[in-house]
């Protein structure tokens, strides 16, 4: 056990160590990004090209001491896939076991998050020691809810929030502390300090009965455990007959994706290891086989520059059309269309092209029945009778709504098979005069887009 900062302030490091290695065993650009205890939140900045971090947090050790019958409490494990962007800022608490000289405290809490306080991985403290034994609850617990006092003790916590004592007088412990609440005290004993406060260990004044840095709790100095700091803060007690026992542990929190997480696995001080791999920069394409003509009605868009599991999302006037996983997208309409590929790394890359038509409006006219139409006859409406003919929608899907300019439905009608020439005669007489939509459209199938046609309809 390291005692080389007991008489330091809160926060204020004996000495900082983290490094930066290559990866042993994997990718020879992965690299390794090591924190271990300093007794101050650190910060870190995400490299260029960076966008997923694998973050493995270990929760101190509770403190043990002579006088107690049994052991302290171990802290967790935790490891989980983070989403990072580059150049984001995170924050990093690594949490202490304190010598034995220092009392019976809890371990403190191992914490990264990111500038705002936003949890992304926690490892909960261990309890300290003490004389009454609690092996599930001491430890520093896999999941977010904290290990309970025991001898008439607290419930743990959740939600990030704080242990809390339960104690009687004579002897007593601190809870731990959360990652937005101090331990709740009952008694004027040490209770943890949260993440979002500074992570101080318990402090009872004698200078000797100290939690660990992350949140732990002062232990009694002999038979009663301090909680260990985490998440949320493990829970204390406290006994009159010196029976009292091995503080609670901290509870952890995964924000990850690929998750482990181990409870009561580590020993000695906490440490928080990332991993990550900068991205390789490519270049993505994309191409199409148009133009659109009158007879040509859909086009074919294919991207590249993805390597073997990349993401392809497809849009046009920053309107998304999918994510997938296929190179290629149709579309029916002219414009500006765009493609960002992304690969398994996290690194992105867009390319664009344009689609152009040459279907002018005398051409589709030429084109007959291969365009939808809508003819009115006549318009303005006479005798309160609506007269439409549709064509261009010869063995599609067919819909037809009159519709009010708010957009309210007046009046449908559907054809499952249309024919070359369909007509529609609706008589209007319970509508007030004025401007109405008619909008007709049809079904995209394997041989035909989609259409759309609206027509103005005049009522005096």
């Amino acid at each position: 056990m390291q005692a080389q900062n007991r008489n330091l302030p809160e926060g204020v490091s004996g000495r900082s160590t983290a490094e930066t290695k290559p990866a042993s065993g994997q990718n020879t650009r992965d690299s390794i990004k090591i924190f271990t205890y300093s007794g101050k939140i650190e910060t870190w900045t995400v490299p260029a090209n960076v966008y997923q971090l694998t973050i493995e947090a270990r929760g101190a050790e509770g403190s043990n001491t002579a006088e107690s019958k049994f052991r302290p409490g171990k802290g967790a494990i935790i490891t989980g896939t983070i989403s990072v962007t580059p150049g984001q800022s995170l924050k990093i608490l690594v949490g202490q076991q304190r010598s034995a000289s220092e009392g019976n405290g809890g371990g403190g809490g191992s914490f990264v998050t990111d500038s705002t306080n936003k949890p992304l991985i926690i490892a909960g403290g261990g309890g300290g020691s003490g004389n009454t034994e609690d092996e599930l609850n001491k430890q520093g617990q896999a999941g977010n809810r904290a290990g309970s006092g025991i001898s008439g003790g607290s419930i743990g916590d959740i939600n990030g929030t704080s242990g809390a004592t339960n104690g009687i007088a004579g002897y007593q412990s601190g809870a731990g502390g959360g990652l937005i609440a101090n331990a709740s005290v009952r008694i004027a004993i040490g209770a943890g300090k949260a993440f979002v406060n500074g992570g101080g260990g318990g402090n009872v004044g004698l200078g000797y009965v100290q939690g660990g840095f992350g949140g732990g709790g002062a232990g009694s100095g002999a038979v009663v455990g301090g909680g260990g700091g985490g998440y949320s803060g493990g829970g204390s007690t406290g006994s009159g007959s010196g029976l009292g026992g091995v503080g609670a542990g901290g509870s952890s929190y995964n924000g990850g994706s690929n998750q482990t997480n181990k409870a009561g696995a580590n020993t000695g001080n906490g440490k928080v290891t990332i991993t990550y791999t900068p991205c390789a920069p490519f270049t993505a394409t994309l191409i199409n086989d148009g133009p659109l003509t009158c007879s040509k009605k859909l086009v074919n868009l294919t991207a590249g520059g993805g390597s073997k599991g990349a993401t392809y999302a497809f849009s046009v006037a920053a309107v998304q059309l999918g994510d997938s996983t296929s190179t290629t997208a149709s579309v029916t309409h002219a414009g500006a269309y765009s493609v960002t590929v992304t690969n398994t790394d996290g690194c992105s890359a867009t390319a664009i092209t344009t689609v152009d038509s040459t279907c002018t409006a005398s051409g589709r006219l030429a084109a007959d029945d291969s365009y939808l139409q809508v003819k009115l006859a006549p318009n303005p409406l006479e005798n309160e009778q609506l007269r439409a003919i549709i064509t261009g929608a010869t063995n599609q899907v067919l819909h037809l709504r009159l519709l009010e300019p708010s957009g309210r439905l007046i009046r449908d009608q559907h054809w499952q098979q249309a024919g070359n020439q369909e007509q529609v005669e609706w008589n209007l007489s319970g509508q007030l005069p004025g401007a109405y939509l008619l909008e007709a459209t049809t079904e995209a199938s394997a041989d035909n887009p989609s259409q759309r046609q609206t027509v103005k309809v005049i009522k005096p």
